[in-house]
């Protein structure tokens, strides 16, 4: 950030200061979705599974299987 602010530029401090923190903001969240891109495969799984149980018994329900 403070690379970015050298004193022959026309940019102020408060510019700098707000766009530097924004890319902390980004980096950061970046960072966290990263770090936990497992545990989201896993509750992602998990969804559609149930999602795909959950149908199959509303199917079920308006279409009984009748063996008699």
């Amino acid at each position: 950030m403070l690379g970015s602010f050298p004193g022959h530029n026309h940019r102020s401090a408060s510019k700098t200061l707000v766009f530097g923190l924004f890319g902390w903001a980004i980096g950061l969240g970046v960072g966290i979705a990263w770090q936990s891109r497992g545990l989201t495969t896993c509750a992602a799984s998990r969804a559609w599974r149930n999602i795909g149980r959950v149908r199959d018994e509303h199917w079920l329900e308006t279409h009984p299987i009748d063996y008699a």
